[in-house]
């Protein structure tokens, strides 16, 4: 009662099989790595966000040269360390301003800008808006929701 298969559609069934079991081993291997720069540093620029981090820094914190950090960069983020760390900045900033009532000036300080005037501008320049601007807005926003 079952149909009849011919052995070269077993076959490529198989095949197709093995490949499948082969790339399910593979990605546990990748996953069971010890840890890449790639993983090292996003957690590294997290976990320091708020201190300075200047290229050397992270270079030497995770024992890269300057041109493979700034290789790195590019192929993670598609820009340059110190652009990816304004922006990872500037979204910590608008998490603040939109789940806190901190002051502006505490939350450059906790988003890792030393001049709130630079904070400022920053993030004028970046979202288009003032920083109290943004959270006139999102409260707006939340309050109609």
């Amino acid at each position: 009662a079952l149909p009849h298969i011919s052995k070269k559609v077993l076959s490529a069934a198989g095949d197709l099989l093995s490949l499948a079991a082969k790339a399910l081993y593979q990605e546990r291997l990748a996953r069971l790595a010890p840890e890449s720069h790639y993983t090292k540093l996003p957690r590294f620029l997290f976990e320091h966000l708020t201190e300075p981090l200047s290229c050397e820094r992270v270079c030497k914190a995770l024992s890269l040269s300057r041109s493979r950090l700034y290789h790195l960069s590019y192929e993670l983020y598609g820009c340059g360390i110190s652009e990816q760390i304004t922006k990872m900045r500037i979204e910590r900033a608008q998490d603040l301003l939109c789940d806190t009532t901190y002051s502006i000036t505490d939350i450059s300080e906790k988003s890792g800008f030393r001049d709130p005037n630079y904070f400022y501008r920053v993030f004028r320049r970046s979202t288009g808006m003032t920083p109290k601007e943004y959270r006139k807005r999102f409260q707006k926003e939340s309050k109609n929701t």
